[in-house]
């Protein structure tokens, strides 16, 4: 939350885009392989968090559960193909290409697996749609949303997220140049900034 903060106070742009400094309230979205975490500020400055202890690997397990194979299978399988459908308030079959045909499902398996895990994704990002409502009661009352994190790598996170959500959500995909101080003195002391903003660069 610290880092964080310090990127608002010091108005670094995010995506070439948005100058952190011009928002008056900001919500960071972590949408991590173990975890979400959900970071909100107000004039630069920490108001809220929250984080809930299901993050996108939890969908594998439940799948894994579901259809008597690894959690490990699960993940290669939808990493091995790609929905062209999601974002309907009741999903239809979705229609998906096989990235590997080594794949030891036959095709109908492999839909119904990629189904299950469209309503999965669904129910984890309307658990943060809900975190959301938390502060406050207002989505309104943020006027940016940034989101990054392991659970992009996978398919139709971000068109979900913004369906779900909020059509303007951006995710994290680059960070403009930040100098810690201009004086040299003090850039000993504020060194673990850096280190720490490491961790959601390569997010």
């Amino acid at each position: 939350t610290n880092v964080l903060q310090s990127l608002l106070l010091e108005g670094v742009t995010i995506n070439d885009e948005i100058n952190l400094g011009d928002c008056q309230t900001v919500c960071f979205i972590e949408m991590g392989q173990e975890q979400v975490e959900v970071n909100i500020y107000e004039d630069g400055y920490f108001r809220y968090n929250h984080i809930a202890t299901q993050g996108i690997l939890g969908i594998f397990d439940i799948l894994a559960d579901r259809y008597h194979l690894r959690a490990d299978e699960i993940e290669h399988l939808i990493l091995s193909h790609s929905l062209d459908q999601l974002g309907e308030d009741r999903p239809g079959v979705p229609r998906f290409s096989s990235a590997d045909d080594s794949t030891p499902a036959g095709k109908e398996d492999v839909a119904a697996i990629m189904l299950s895990y469209q309503v999965e994704l669904i129910n984890w990002i309307d658990g943060i749609h809900r975190v959301l409502f938390m502060f406050g009661g207002r989505q309104d009352r943020i006027d940016q949303i940034l989101a990054y994190g392991d659970g992009f790598d996978y398919p139709g996170t971000a068109d979900m997220l913004r369906h779900r959500i909020r059509s303007d959500i951006q995710v994290i995909e680059s960070i403009s140049s930040w100098n810690a101080s201009t004086r040299s003195d003090r850039l000993g002391s504020e060194l673990y900034r850096f280190v720490n903003l490491i961790g959601p660069i390569s997010k």
